[in-house]
């Protein structure tokens, strides 16, 4: 994978090849062999009979690379939304790791301080329920200046 190219959130297009029960195989623009995994194709899911059909084409943020080389990419919108509003996303998602680690006001307070720090609270309650992120955000919030929270309103 070359370094600048595909580096980790990146947004690359592609071409589906076929999907397993477990995601979808594509080829990218570069010619790189990637992986979706199920619970990457959209925001909230989709059944796999809604899944893009081989020879569509995606657009997906790349996540790593899988053991076998493959790029693994996200091809929920609100992921590559984060990146699409030219957020730092190295930066915003090391910021938010380091929140979600600690949960405490002193990393939430480097998270706020951050420019993209709206952007990615946004993406962070776009996430699956499951993720269980809401809490944090909302917690976060209160210490949150208030244009912070009046921008971010519309989603709570």
């Amino acid at each position: 994978m070359e370094s600048e190219r595909l580096r980790r959130y990146a947004v690359v297009s592609g071409t589906v090849v076929s999907h397993p029960p477990y995601g979808i195989f594509l080829t990218t623009d570069t010619g790189d062999r990637a992986f979706i995994d199920s619970d990457y194709v959209a925001d909230g899911g989709v059944r796999r009979d809604e899944w893009p059909q081989p020879g569509e084409r995606v657009r997906g943020m790349v996540l790593g690379v899988t053991r076998d080389g493959r790029v693994r990419l996200s091809t929920r919108q609100s992921d590559v939304d984060l990146v699409d509003e030219g957020v730092d996303a190295s930066r915003a998602m090391a910021a938010w790791d380091a929140f979600r680690q600690a949960g405490d006001a002193g990393s939430g307070q480097e998270l706020l301080a951050l420019p993209d720090a709206v952007a990615v609270l946004r993406w962070a309650l776009r996430q699956p329920p499951g993720w269980n992120l809401k809490p944090k955000v909302l917690g976060l919030l209160e210490h949150a200046p208030p244009a912070v929270r009046e921008e971010l309103a519309p989603l709570l």
